[in-house]
């Protein structure tokens, strides 16, 4: 992972989603729509080279 830089949204997201929130709960949490945190959450996925967002999840938190 080193290199990869996410963005302070790309990482609130994650974060959110670590904690089992969907993309609607996250949407409420944070107000904003649902397509920005799906904007936000694939674009990390492609950062990391991961397909899905508990993959995501994953190689965030084996990186701590």
């Amino acid at each position: 992972m080193v290199g990869i830089i996410l963005s302070s949204g790309e990482l609130e997201c994650l974060h959110w989603a670590s904690q089992g929130k969907s993309t609607w709960d996250i949407s409420r949490i944070l107000g904003i729509s649902r397509h920005t945190i799906a904007s936000y959450l694939d674009s990390a996925k492609e950062k990391l080279g991961v397909r899905t967002t508990a993959q995501a999840v994953t190689r965030i938190a084996a990186a701590k």
